[in-house]
């Protein structure tokens, strides 16, 4: 609900069984109703005050105040506020608080006029439906019981619970004449602006602009779901049998005729023809593109690429100027493009979707300031924005190449460069964020620099390939450092780096059975073959108290024997270590690891 966020979660329970198949009916049209913009400001600020001390029992006082002197008034915006901060305190200051919230929440409804009660429907529904989410576990082996009226909701079905929701936000649009009468400015006493303004507007015009289209997309949105069934009938609503994606007439008129009255498919489709017959040119292209988009993502229809693209260029032709229609075209394209991958065949002709999707995107003028042509520019941002990032070997002997794979997008050359870890600033193993290990590798000595074109096809697609350095590095610690421009800053750049060592010495380990310690094997790297008298060097990750932080501490030394093996001996507890071996100055150390 786009209600003012007051930190609160209501759990319920309830008195009262509703059935979905029984709606109120309610055709006798309302007098006029009066705007009430009296917020009682002063008596929200000492409720504010209260808050700030903890005097939740007081708040509740307070509270009922307002909500007396709020229903003497008809001011249902602050009936429904009152009623909510009055819930958010009784659950906090008293057990067992849930039935006398909700029982509340239905005695208002049962005495509510016209249009607190069809706002009241609209907040049952929804708390019904959060209790459904909180609770599905706990009650998903349950039944329901034929000819009985549980009046405990802690004893009801799934299939009750969310029978309870349905009636609720079904009953919330009984009204629809007079809803469609009230202004939706009436509840801006209760109502999130910002999220408001950006349901409501559309193409820079508002369009949800009265209580009817506000309580319908709430109660759309949540039949759209389409998951909130336990039990499912043999003779399912399939919304795939119906023209879901036919113009604006057709569907408007179709004739639903399964008898699957539950189906949350089946509601959903029923609203939105109710809300696009209820609609204005404006709205209608919203609605519209609302319901394709929807009916895209839920339909099993083999064709469904191709029945969307055709109806949203139909709508295209109907509405040319509006940049929302333009942007959903793109979209779709930029979802197809996002598909494309050169090892499946199939996806080829995907290849070139994400230029067309950027070329329909640049058809919406500059001077357009609507919603759908600021999608529009985040949308060529991201289509647009570089990408970069390499794999590369952990180890390298001094004899072999160093190879590494890059993968990228919208990015024509790379700039490389090999740095000696000695030469880095950070301390090893100190932690440093990534911004300021970039920072500082950019700035430090370089071993060796170049430059590598990238030929691809300005595709806009992610592309990869294998680089091979063609000078043998000595043995050392070294970064490998890969940027899209000559400078390696790290602003408005792609830029990534990663650890790799060259060494002719290589160990395992595993445990050994015999005395229950870890086994280590130092081999040569290039030939396999065992390395004797091998320095081994144990360290103990340990927090350091004098200087507050986690480092390692050497904790015991071992040489390999001819076998190139050597034996740590187990501890009575699980220690992070490091280990380090060396030989002459070839060094090689890995990740830490738990020994015990």
């Amino acid at each position: 609900m786009i209600l003012r966020k007051l930190g609160f979660v209501v759990l319920l329970l309830s008195v009262i069984q509703f059935s979905c198949s029984k709606q109120e009916k309610i055709t006798k049209p309302i007098k006029a109703i009066t705007f009430h913009t009296e917020t009682y400001e002063l008596d929200w600020q000492e409720i504010e005050l209260l808050e700030r001390k903890g005097a939740g029992k007081s708040i509740v006082e307070k509270v009922d105040a307002i909500l007396l002197k709020s229903k003497s008034k008809g001011n249902y915006p602050q009936v429904f506020k009152a009623l909510a901060y009055r819930s958010k305190y009784i659950n906090q200051i008293e057990e067992e608080s849930t039935f006398k919230i909700l029982s509340q929440y239905e005695e208002e409804l049962r005495s509510a006029a016209f249009p607190l009660r069809s706002i009241l429907h609209s907040a049952l529904g929804e708390l019904y439906f959060q209790y459904f989410n909180q609770n599905s576990w706990r009650v998903q082996h349950r039944t329901t019981t034929i000819g009985f009226e549980p009046k405990d909701l802690k004893t009801w079905s799934l299939n009750q619970i969310i029978d309870t929701a349905n009636f609720h936000y079904l009953n919330s649009l009984n009204e629809k004449e007079n809803l469609s009468q009230t202004p939706i400015k009436h509840l801006e006493q209760i109502l999130n602006q910002t999220d408001l303004k950006m349901d409501s507007y559309f193409d820079g015009q508002i369009i949800r602009n009265n209580l009817y289209d506000f309580l319908a997309h709430r109660a759309l949105d949540y039949f759209k779901l389409g998951n909130n069934r336990k039990n499912i009938p043999i003779n399912e609503f399939k919304i795939d049998k119906y023209p879901v994606f036919s113009n604006y007439s057709t569907f408007i008129n179709i004739q639903v005729d399964s008898i699957d009255k539950f189906s949350p498919k089946r509601q959903t489709l029923l609203i939105f023809q109710e809300i696009l017959k209820n609609s204005n040119q404006v709205q209608k292209v919203s609605y519209d593109l609302n319901r394709l988009l929807h009916y895209y993502n839920v339909s099993d229809k083999e064709d469904k690429d191709s029945l969307y693209l055709k109806a949203l260029n139909n709508l295209k032709k109907e509405y040319a100027s509006h940049a929302e229609i333009t942007y959903a075209i793109a979209d779709l394209y930029f979802r197809w493009g996002n598909e494309f991958d050169f090892s499946k065949p199939e996806s080829l002709k995907k290849q070139w979707y994400l230029k067309k999707a950027k070329k329909l995107l640049e058809t919406i003028p500059k001077e357009d300031l609507s919603f759908g042509a600021k999608k529009a520019q985040v949308l060529i941002n991201q289509i647009m924005a570089k990408q970069l990032q390499f794999n590369v070997e952990k180890f390298y002997t001094p004899s072999e190449f160093m190879l590494f794979q890059l993968q990228f997008k919208n990015i024509d050359e790379v700039f490389v460069r090999i740095i000696k870890a000695e030469d880095v600033a950070f301390i090893p193993n100190k932690y440093f964020r990534i911004e300021e290990k970039a920072k500082s590798l950019a700035k430090s000595k370089v071993l060796k620099e170049f430059k590598i074109a990238l030929n691809t096809p300005d595709d806009l697609q992610h592309h990869s390939a294998e680089i091979m350095h063609k000078e043998k590095l000595e043995i050392g610690n070294y970064y490998l450092l890969v940027s899209a421009n000559k400078d390696f800053n790290i602003s408005e750049n792609a830029l990534c780096f990663q650890n790799f060592q060259v060494s002719k010495l290589a160990f395992i380990t595993r445990n050994n059975t015999l005395n229950n310690g870890t086994e280590i094997l130092v081999l040569d790297r290039e030939n396999g073959r065992p390395v004797e008298k091998a320095t081994i060097e144990v360290y103990n990750y340990t927090y350091d108290y004098n200087n507050r932080e986690n480092k390692y501490v050497l904790d015991k030394v071992y040489k390999s024997d001819k076998n190139g093996k050597a034996i740590i001996p187990a501890e009575k507890d699980a220690r992070n270590k490091k280990i380090k071996v060396s030989k002459d100055h070839d060094v090689v150390e890995t990740d830490p690891h738990y020994f015990s």
